[in-house]
Parts: C-alpha cells; structure tokens; sequence
C-alpha cells in the first residue's frame, strides 16, 4: 500500500509534468514519461480517437507515440490494444471514467491499465510484478483530464497559428499579385508609349524614304515576284516619260523598253531572286527618250519579314560622265605609256651608246697602264682612267634618277646574306680609304638576322653612296659602318644604319637640302669637292621604296653622322649561323689601340661564346700574359703606336708559357709590314682590316689546330681580286672562252684581260658567227653581248640553247644595257649571269672563277 504523503507526492509530480507547453507532443512526451516512472510503470502509449467526417461515432484509433518505441513487439501491449473499446459512445465511458479504469488486464506477473483521456483518446499502461494501487488510478483520472484539456488547447493554438500563418500567406500572396498588376500595368502603359513612338518613328521614317525617293537623282525601283514595279521614285519616272512613279505600277520592262533589253534584264532578275545574291553590272542602256546612258546598276532580292522573296529591288546611277573621264584617262594613260616607253627605251639606248665607248676608253687605259710609261705618261694615263671612272659614276647617278623619275626603278625580292653583303662593301672602297690613311670598321649587332629577304644590290647602293660621300669629305680620323635592329616582328625587320666620319661636317641649314636632287652643301663655283648631288637623292629614293626614312646628324669640323631605316622580311633561317663549334669556349686576348675595333672583335667572338679579354696596348698584354696560363689564342693589331704588333708578338714568344701560342695579327691592306720577319716568329696568321666573320672564324680554326689547312668553295662574292687572279692562271689553257661582241674596241679589251690571266679566246662579231664557232669547237664559257647587227645576243642564247642543245656551258651576258629589267631579259633568255659595261675588272674576273671553278677551292 502506498502512504498518503507517497500518494500526494506522486500526483503533485506528474500534474508538475503536464507544464504550460504549447506543443502538444512534446507535452504528451513529458507526461507520459513522468507518468511510467512515478507509478513504476514498464511501458506505455497513448493513442488518438478518429471519428468518420459525418459522424461523432468512435470507429478507429491512431497510435501517437509509445514509450519504449520497441513496445509493439509486447505481447501485454498486443493484448491491451485488442481490449481498447470500439463503437462506444465516448459520453457513455466519461460518466465511469472517474471510477475505475476502462479495462484491465494481466498476463501472470504483468499487468496492463487502458485509462481514457478526455480530447486525446486511451492510455495504455504495462506494469510488472505488482498491480497499481486502486486509489491512485482513480487520482489519475482528474490529471489526465486536465492533460486532455491542455492538449486540447495546444491543438487548437496550433490551428489559430496555422490560419494565421495562412492568413499571411494568403496576404503575401495578394500582395504580390497586386504588385504583379501593377506591373502589368505599368509594362502595358510603356508598350502603349513604346508603340505609339514607333508609330511616329515609323510615320518619319516614310517621310524620310518618300524624302529620299523624290529627290535622290538616281533610279530607285521595287518589284514584285512577277517582275512588275511596284513602287519607283520621281526621277526613274521623269527618265521612263511618265507623268509619276505611280504610271510604273503594274508595268514590267516589257512594258517600258524594247524586247531584246527586256528579256535580258528579266533573265537576270529572275536569278537575283533564285541565287538570293546582290549582283552590281556596268550597262549601256537607251530609255524611252531615245537618250543613250551609261548605269551602275545594282540589284538584290526582296525579302519579308519572315525571309521569304517577295521580289527585288534596285539602285541605278547614271555613270556617262565617269565612263567619258575614264576613256580621256585610258587614252592619257596610253599616251603616257607609250611616251615613257620611248623614254626608257631612249635611256637604254643612250645607256648602251655611252658606256660601250667608255668601256674602251677605261679598258684601253688599264692596259695602258700596265705598259712601260714614264712618270709624266702614267699620270696622264692615270688621269683619263680616273676620269673615265668619274664620268661613269656621274653616269650611273643620272640614269638611276631617270629611272626612277620614269618610275622604271624596282626593288628585287631575294634571300640574301645580309653580313656577307655588308662586309663584301670593303672590298668595293678600302683601297680609297686606305689611300687617305683612315681607319675603316664595320660593327654588326649580334642581334641582327643572318638571312633576310630583300634587294641587296639597293642596299649595297645605299651604303657605298653614303660611303662614298663620307670617304670625299673626310682626311683623317675613321669612317665606321653599324648595323643594328631598330624594331623586330616574327616576319619583318627594320634595320637602322648608320654610316659615320671625321670629316669636315655639313652646316646646319644644309642638312634638309642635301638630300634634294643636284643640290651640295657648296655649289659655289669654287667649291673643292665634284659630284652631281645625286647620290644622296637616289640613297633617299631608295630607302623609301624600302619603307624607311634617312636623316644627317652633323656639325662642322666633327664629323659627320648618315642614318637610314630600311624594312625586309625575315628568311625561315634568319639566325642560321655559320659559326665553328669547335672554337667555343676558347679565350681570346685581344690587343687593340683603336676601341672600336675592339669592341667588333668582341661581339664577333662573343657570339660564338668565345670567352674574351681585352687590352689596348702592348704592355698591359705581355703583363697579363706572364701571369696567365689559360690563353688559347691572341688576336693582335699590327700598327699601334708604341709597342706594334710585331713587337707584342715577339714579347710574347719570349714568355715560355706562350712560345707555341696561335697569333691572329691584323693589318690595313695599305699599309706595309715585313711578311718574312712575322713568319719568323712562327705559329702566326693575317688577315686584313676590316675583318669579316667568317674569315676570322676560318683562321681561328686553323690557328687553332682544329683545321688542317683554311679551304673554302670558290664564290664570286668570296675572293679578292688577286686570289681570283691567281685561279684563273692556275686554269691556264684548260679554260677555252668564246667572246661574242661587234665593237673592236671592246673586243681588243676584253682580249687583252683574259689574255693577262692566260686564258685562250675565240671571238666571233655577232650571233650568226657565234653560232658557226660552237659547230667548230667546244668551249667552257661564252661571253655575250647583247645588242649586235645580224643576231642578236638573246636570239644566239635561245639557238645554243635549243638548237645546239648546249645547256650546261655557261653564258655571261656582258653588255652595256644597263636598265630595268635588263638583267631578267638576260636570264629569261638562257644565260646565266650578267655583267654591265664598263667592264669592272673585280666582277669580271670573280663571275669568271665563279662558272670555270664552280668546285674548285683556293686558299686565303
């Protein structure tokens, strides 16, 4: 029995359980866990009655929850559910309910309670070993009535909450739809804004179109899909004779123009609107006025607004006028043409007139000079070669700037080595330089391309005219060239070069005027240098046609700074370098008064990762040298003030580290040296001033070691003028020529030069006779002129060629046609190069050890 204190405390305790939660389950949670526990309970759930929707009648229960959730499984809870009442009023179980519970139960030991609870339906209740005690069940009774009120009044709040957060739902709801009208409304008052602005718009812009069609002088037509106008402007209806553009509606061409015009103008309409393609045609056309005209007609397809053709419409401009100025402008051009083909053609012919005499006057002189003549006959000798050659230049000068005011002067477009043509200008002018005792350099970037794609004749002209200017006004001091990249694409370069002396400068308000045509900074009559003016002209010419600009920094007495730009386009090879591997890594003492040259010969080096020390007297050198094993080679000037080459050397091979050293001496090639004493002194080499690459990489290889002996493929552009000499003789009469020329003169010159070098000569006075010899003999080259009486020298060319079968035997153009496209003709022909009269000794012989030694070698 329990006490009656036990008895309060367990109601006070579970009635305390009931709380003031709002949460309905959360409260039945609680209750019933305080519940099983105060009555010392095993197990129990609570379970909702449902009613049917139109009845108050019990007919099912849903289980809530159950505390342990595992208690399904119990069979006492599987019995109590069975018990639990079906079908009974609920008011009927209320009047009982404060008496006893609804149903009992146990099963031996366990017992289980089904206690209703008002507004939620039954407790079930498990109890082990012992029965709850009758009193507190009936104490139950009045708690679990108040925990259905209270569950009652969760559920209820829980329903006032969900209608009113329906209700806010339901007022967001209206909200947005009202602010969704309002959109609606405002969107429907800006598209009736937007549409009635687009009926304006629409409304100016026909305006504008009628505007447009009425007073445009064109004609401007519409068709339809049978080809009939349906719309044409004022004009197109003043041309048609129509009172207004509304007459043409309806019509068609057929209507409007003769037969034959308008079936062709309906063949080609009808394939406007089948190709959908705008087609634009020159057409002479005679209208209804009898009036004939010249159009533009321009005509596309007419296409609505979901692409479809719905006919074509067209433009048509009266062009007579244009088509009249386009006959005078044919007619001048042709007149133009004709005269400035009689200009060059003149500029030939007197090109050819003067220079074939002048290719004896020179040629005849330098055989003179080689005759016995006393002091006062060689001068006079002397005087008329060079003379000669002046009047050559002058020559050369005028005729390019005919050219090119005749618009007959081009740039070639060719792969070419851009050192090599730079560094080969030294042998065109160092003996004028040497001859005025200046020191001459030639420095190139090691950055600028190897390989590029140009005209580098024009550029060699540029330079050599700069050069020439620069050697004129200079007397002492230096002339250098420099190379360098001014800016640089994957496919294009632009070079800047600059050409600088010593000399006597040019005053400031003559700088602009230099460059204009036969204009010297002194034209006065005693003025001390000659000269036309032209070079410079012809330079600027020049390096515009190579999109580049030339300019003259100067002041008098210091000398003189000529540069200029010029675009070329990059070879695939561009870096392609022809350098050694084998003297990588090698240090090289260089020893060299003049800084500048020193500074050439180090990038020269440095790009060839030669590893290098620089000194610029003898002293410092020999110091460096007694205290330094690692040397490999030494690179030395011959003239220096002081202590001079032969002496650095001769200070060197008494230190006994560097008795076997390779020495590299450079020398001017005007300037004197004992040749037997360097020898001497063993394990030395030369070369001349100013140094070429790849000469100073060939030596250094030998100098080295790494070479057994310096051999090079013969090239015209390879070899001085005395090596080419000294092949030719060497060929002797195993080299048979055949010269084909009609002028005595020059068949006396060209006989004497070969017969200097020994090689035998045939020679023949035209084509015919030409023709004849090579039935008779067989020969290793020919050389041909060009114009002759009887045949020519391109008819010859093509008749050796093709009749004689001869194509491998080399033919030399050798002529006085010195113009544009002379050249192509040449080759265009069958010959194989070219050389212009005056014969150049130099060229001539280089062309002839070119095509008689094409495999042979010669050493330096």
């Amino acid at each position: 029995m329990i006490s009656a204190a036990e008895h309060i405390q367990i109601l006070y305790e579970i009635a305390l359980s009931i709380g003031t939660s709002l949460d309905a389950t959360s409260m039945l949670k609680t209750s019933l866990s305080t519940i099983l526990r105060k009555l010392n309970c095993s197990a129990g759930a609570i379970w909702k009655e449902q009613r049917a929707e139109q009845s108050d009648t019990v007919c099912r229960y849903e289980h809530l929850f159950s505390l342990p959730r595992n208690i399904e499984r119990n069979p006492l809870y599987q019995a109590a559910i069975k018990n639990i009442p079906t079908g009974i009023d609920s008011d009927i179980l209320s009047v009982f309910a404060d008496l006893l519970p609804i149903c009992t139960g146990h099963d031996q030991d366990k017992y289980y309670y089904i206690v209703d609870v008002p507004h939620i339906g039954f407790l079930i209740l498990l109890r082990h070993r012992t029965e709850l005690d009758h009193s507190i069940i009936l104490s139950l009774n009045p708690l679990l009535s108040k925990l259905g009120h209270a569950y009652k009044a969760c559920i209820q709040n829980s329903e006032l909450e969900e209608a009113h957060r329906l209700n806010k739902e339901v007022i967001a709801e209206l909200s947005s739809k009202t602010a969704q009208l309002q959109q609606t409304n405002e969107q429907l008052i800006r598209e009736n804004h937007e549409r009635q602005q687009a009926e304006h718009a629409l409304a100016f812009e026909q305006h504008l179109l009628n505007v447009f069609m009425d007073t445009i002088p064109d004609n401007i037509y519409f068709k339809d899909t049978n080809l009939c106008f349906i719309r044409i402007n004022q004009a197109f209806a003043k041309r048609l004779n129509l009172k207004n553009a509304d007459e043409a509606i309806d019509k068609s061409d057929f209507d409007l123009y003769d037969r034959e015009y308008a079936e062709s103008t309906y063949q080609k309409q009808q394939n406007v609107m089948a190709t959908r393609q705008l087609t634009t045609a020159e057409l002479k056309k005679i209208y209804p006025d009898g009036k004939e005209r010249w159009i533009l007609n321009t005509e596309a397809p007419l296409l609505d607004a979901e692409g479809n053709v719905i006919g074509i419409f067209g433009v048509s401009k009266d062009i007579s006028r244009r088509k009249q100025n386009e006959f005078e402008l044919r007619k001048a051009k042709d007149e133009a043409e004709s005269s400035s083909k009689s200009k060059s053609v003149f500029l030939a012919n007197m090109s050819h007139e003067i220079r074939t005499p002048l290719n004896g006057v020179i040629g005849m002189t330098c055989l003179l000079l080689e005759t016995r003549l006393n002091s006062e006959q060689f001068e006079y000798a002397d005087s008329i070669k060079k003379s000669g050659e002046s009047l050559l230049c002058l020559i050369n000068d005028i005729l390019d700037f005919s050219k090119i005011e005749a618009g007959q002067l081009s740039l070639e477009s060719v792969d070419f080595d851009l050192r090599a043509v730079i560094e080969n200008i030294s042998d065109m002018v160092i003996h004028r330089i040497e001859q005025k005792g200046l020191e001459f350099h030639i420095h190139i970037q090691p950055d600028v391309p190897t390989l590029i794609i140009g005209d580098p004749g024009r550029l060699q002209q540029i330079i050599i005219n700069l050069l020439g200017n620069a050697i004129k006004f200079t007397s002492r001091g230096e002339i250098n060239i420099a190379v360098r990249c001014k800016q640089m694409s994957p496919t294009q370069v632009t070079l800047h070069c600059t050409i600088s002396d010593t000399g006597i400068g040019i005053p400031t308000d003559q700088l602009n005027a230099i460059f204009e045509s036969f204009i010297q900074a002194d034209s006065s009559t005693t003025r001390k240098f000659g000269g036309t003016g032209l070079g410079l002209t012809i330079s600027r010419q020049l390096v515009e046609m190579m999109k580049g600009d030339i300019w003259v920094e100067s002041e008098p007495d210091k000398g003189s700074h000529f540069h200029f730009t010029a675009q070329f386009a990059l070879h695939a090879d561009a870096y392609a370098t022809s350098t050694n591997e084998t003297i990588q890594n090698m240090h090289i003492v260089i020893v060299d008064d003049n800084a500048t040259n020193r500074i050439i010969l180090q990038d020269m080096l440095l790009s060839n990762e030669c590893r290098v020390t620089m000194f610029e007297d003898g002293q410092e050198t020999l110091h460096y040298l007694r205290n330094s094993n690692d040397v490999d080679m030494l690179i030395t000037d011959y003239h220096m003030p002081g202590m001079d080459g032969y002496d650095v050397v001769k200070g060197v091979r008494s230190i006994s580290e560097h008795k076997n050293l390779p020495i590299i001496i450079l020398t001017s090639m005007g300037r004197n040296y004992d040749v037997q004493q360097l020898e001497d002194l063993g394990l030395v080499w030369t070369l001349t001033k100013p140094v070429k690459m790849q000469q100073l990489y060939d030596t250094m290889m030998v100098a080295a070691g790494r070479s057994q002996q310096l051999k090079r493929a013969v090239s015209g552009t390879a070899k001085t003028l005395d090596e080419c000499i000294i092949g030719l003789k060497n060929l002797g009469e195993h080299a048979h020529i055949l010269l084909v020329e009609d002028n005595k003169i020059n068949q006396r010159v060209a006989q004497a030069l070969l017969t200097k070098v020994g090689l035998p000569l045939d020679i023949a006075d035209d084509g015919i006779q030409a023709i004849e010899a090579m039935k008779k003999n067989s020969y290793d080259l020919i050389l041909m002129d060009v114009q002759m009486p009887n045949m020519d020298g391109f008819t010859a060319t093509r008749e050796i060629r093709k009749t004689l079968g001869q194509r491998e035997i080399p033919i030399i153009a050798m002529t006085a046609h010195a113009m544009k496209g002379d050249k192509e003709r040449c080759l265009a022909a069958g010959m194989n190069d070219y050389i212009e009269k005056p014969i150049n000794l130099d060229k001539l012989f280089k062309t002839l050890v070119n095509w008689l030694m094409p495999i042979s070698v010669m050493e330096y």
